[in-house]
C-alpha cells in the first residue's frame, strides 16, 4: 500500500515525500563535499531527513530497507509497549492491547513509510517503562532506570519537542508525588526524585545537545525552544497578539492553515478538505474551555460515519469504521478504568492521554494530522479496555506495583 500499489491518493503520502526529498537532498549534497543548508523546514523533519540520508549515503536510494527497518522498530514499540503494561494490567490485558496497537491499520500505514513516528513510538514507550518502574516499590536498577528515562526523553526531543516537553513534565509531577509518598512513610525516594530532576531536565539537555547538531550539520537557527507564535506570514496574523492567550492559539491555527493550503495549492493543485474549525475564535479562556470537547471528539474519534461527510471516499470510509471501533475501545477503557484500581501508574497512563489530548485539539489544524499523532497517546487506553476480559489477573498485578 505504501510502496508498489498504493491505494489512496497521492497527497496522503505528501508528508513521506517531503522527508525522503529532503533526505536525497541531503545525500546528493554529502557525495558533492557540501553542507546542508535549508532554513525552511523544523526541526523534527529536518532529523527524520536526517536519519534517512544516514541510510540511503552508504547503500544509495533504496526506500523499502527504510520502511523495513520502520517495521522493525515499529515492533519493537510494541513489545516494549507489552512490557510496561504487563506489570500493571497481567500478561493477558497487556498482550491485547498490545496486539491491538500491532494491527490498527492506521498505525500499520503511518509507522511503516513515516520514518520518525515508529521511532518516536518506541522513544516514548521506553520513557515510560522507566518512569513506571519509578513508581514502583524500590528495587535495584533504579539510578540506571533514571537515566535511561532522560536519554529516551531528549533523543524524542529531536524528533518532535513538544511531545517531550508534555511527557517530561507529567513524569515528573508523578514522579515526585511518588517521592512524597514514600517521604511519608519513610520509604527511600531517592530513585524517583532522581528521575522527576532527570524529567524536567531533559528539555534543557535537549536544548544543549542538539545546538551542536543543528548548527553545524543542518543549520537549522539556534532558537529551538517551542513556542505558539504566530506565523509571520499569515494575513490574518496580529502582530500585537500575545502568543501564550486565546487569541495568540487562534492565531497560530489560522497561521498553520493558510500555510497549509498555500503548500498544498502549490505542490498538488489543491485544497486541504479536511482542516478542523477553520473559522473557530478565542478570545478568552472560557472560549477555549468551551471548545475543548468538541475539539478533542474530533481528533480521536472523526471521521465517523453520519456524523462527517465521506463523500465516497475510500480513506474517510476506512477511517470512519476504524474510528467506530476506537470509540468503543475507548468507552470501554473508561469503564475498565472506573472498575479498575486507582493506582498512581495507571492514572499516570490518563494524564498524558488527556494532556495530549487536549494540546491536539488546540493545535491540530486537520483530521490527517490528528490521526498520525494521536497513534502516540490514545493506546494508552487500549490496557484498560483488555482489562475488562482480564479483570482478576490485571488487577492483582496492579496491586502488587502500589
Amino acid at each position: 500500500m505504501t510502496e508498489w500499489r498504493p491505494i489512496f491518493p497521492a497527497y496522503y503520502y505528501n508528508d513521506v515525500q517531503l522527508s525522503e526529498q529532503i533526505a536525497q537532498d541531503m545525500t546528493r549534497r554529502w557525495h558533492g563535499g557540501k553542507s546542508y543548508l535549508d532554513y525552511s523546514y523544523d526541526t523534527g523533519k529536518k532529523t527524520a531527513a536526517f536519519l534517512l540520508a544516514l541510510c540511503y549515503y552508504p547503500c544509495g536510494y533504496h526506500p523499502i530497507l527504510t520502511k523495513l527497518l520502520n517495521c522493525l522498530v515499529g515492533s519493537l514499540a510494541c513489545m516494549t509497549f507489552f512490557s510496561l503494561l504487563a506489570p500493571l494490567f497481567g500478561a493477558g490485558a497487556a498482550m491485547t492491547g498490545a496486539l491491538a496497537l500491532a494491527i490498527w491499520p492506521t498505525h500499520v500505514f503511518f509507522t511503516s513509510q513515516n520514518f520518525k513516528e515508529s521511532w518516536v513510538m518506541l522513544l516514548c514507550y521506553l520513557a515510560l517503562a522507566c518512569a513506571l518502574r519509578l513508581l514502583s516499590p524500590p528495587g535495584p536498577g533504579r539510578a540506571r532506570d533514571a537515566g535511561l528515562l532522560a536519554v529516551a526523553l531528549v533523543a524524542v526531543g529531536f524528533l518532535k519537542s513538544y511531545v517531550m516537553a508534555v511527557w517530561a513534565a507529567a513524569f515528573a509531577v508523578a514522579l515526585m508525588i511518588r517521592g512524597a509518598m514514600r517521604w511519608r512513610r519513610r520509604i527511600p525516594m531517592g530513585a524517583a526524585l532522581l528521575g522527576a530532576g532527570l524529567a524536567l531536565a531533559s528539555p534543557f539537555l535537549y536544548l544543549l545537545s542538539s545546538r551542536p547538531l543543528f548548527r553545524h550539520y543542518l543549520e537549522t537557527p539556534a532558537d529551538l525552544a517551542p513556542a505558539i507564535i504566530p506565523n509571520r506570514h499569515s494575513q490574518k496574523a496580529d502582530r500585537n497578539v500575545q502568543p501564550f492567550s486565546p487569541q495568540g492559539i487562534s492565531e497560530f491555527r489560522h497561521s498553520q492553515q493558510d500555510s497549509d493550503n498555500a503548500w498544498a495549492q502549490r505542490e498538488n493543485n489543491r485544497k486541504v478538505a479536511t482542516q478542523l474549525f477553520v473559522d473557530v475564535e478565542f478570545h478568552t479562556w472560557w472560549d477555549v474551555l468551551a471548545f475543548l470537547p468538541k475539539g478533542m471528539f474530533y481528533v480521536l474519534f472523526m471521521p465517523l460515519p453520519g456524523l462527517y461527510p465521506l463523500d465516497g471516499n475510500l480513506g474517510r470510509i476506512l477511517a470512519a469504521l476504524e474510528n467506530s471501533v476506537l470509540l468503543l475501545l475507548a468507552s470501554a477503557a473508561a469503564i475498565g478504568f472506573w472498575r479498575g484500581p486507582k493506582t498512581l501508574a495507571r492514572g499516570l497512563l490518563w494524564v498524558v492521554f488527556a494532556v495530549m489530548a487536549v494540546g491536539s485539539a488546540l493545535l491540530e489544524f486537520d483530521l490527517g494530522s490528528a490521526t498520525r499523532h494521536k497513534l502516540l497517546y490514545l493506546p494508552l487506553l487500549f490496557p484498560f479496555a483488555a482489562s475488562l476480559v482480564f479483570p482478576l489477573r490485571g488487577d492483582a498485578a496492579a496491586k502488587k506495583t502500589g
